[in-house]
């Protein structure tokens, strides 16, 4: 039997104090935090909570980490583009282990060992630099962190996460690198007849279309940004970490 990782996760809102309506930020704050928690109800070990208003923290228990990080990834990414949040994520991952009785505490505060130290104290800093940086447009930096939804980075003690960081940035910045794209894969990924889905793109709030649009006006537009090659590609993609 293969040894259970604990997945420590810990999100905050980029650039925060820039939101309008403060409202906003927090009732999307919770929706995501929600979402979490019944996303990973299965292998929860820490509940999802929010804290200084706009920060989230969570963890899991997983035989397979890369697998999980992916997915929660890629279903928290397709959750926050088909509800049009306006939240961009940092997510700092810790792959350890908890040492405190999560039946005596679970607040996010007092919880503590190799999980949260790395995402915390590891991933998140090294995440809000590269952001800082790619920010700084005199260092000329322009690969990282650009456009996707989520900003990932993924601590661990025994295990390289790289090649996780790299695939997710390909798909979500590089060949999914506009809103648009996003949503039409989102929509789609996981459609057996394209065509016939295409009009569920009208009913999502900020996607472009409209109930007045032609099935063929939509096909073409959408063709346009992503075709069903695309999203095979991008699925074979992120395939690669799937448990065989």
């Amino acid at each position: 039997m293969e040894k259970k990782q604990t997945i420590y996760f810990e999100l905050d809102v980029v650039k925060s104090r820039l939101v309008k309506d403060n409202n906003v930020l927090i009732q999307q704050t919770m929706n995501v935090t929600e979402y979490l928690n019944k996303l990973t109800k299965q292998t929860l070990i820490m509940p999802f909570q929010v804290h200084n208003g706009d920060a989230i923290s969570g963890a899991v228990q997983s035989v397979n980490a890369r697998d999980d990080i992916v997915k929660i990834y890629q279903s928290l990414t397709t959750y926050l583009i088909m509800q049009a949040m306006t939240l961009q994520l940092y997510m700092a991952v810790g792959v350890g282990d908890i040492d405190t009785d999560l039946n005596y505490t679970q607040d996010e505060a007092l919880v503590n060992g190799s999980a949260v130290v790395l995402a915390r104290n590891l991933a998140m800093p090294t995440l809000k630099l590269i952001a800082t940086k790619q920010m700084d447009k005199k260092l000329g930096i322009q690969t990282d962190f650009k456009k996707a939804p989520i900003l990932l980075k993924i601590a661990t003690d025994h295990e390289n996460m790289s090649m996780v960081e790299h695939i997710l940035m390909l798909v979500y910045e590089f060949e999914l690198n506009t809103d648009k794209k996003r949503l039409i894969y989102s929509t789609l990924q996981h459609s057996e007849n394209w065509r016939d889905d295409l009009p569920k793109l009208i009913a999502i709030k900020n996607s472009g279309f409209k109930e007045t649009d032609t099935l063929k006006q939509i096909e073409n537009r959408a063709r346009m940004l992503v075709t069903k090659a695309d999203v095979q590609a991008v699925n074979n993609q992120l395939a690669v970490f799937e448990e065989k």
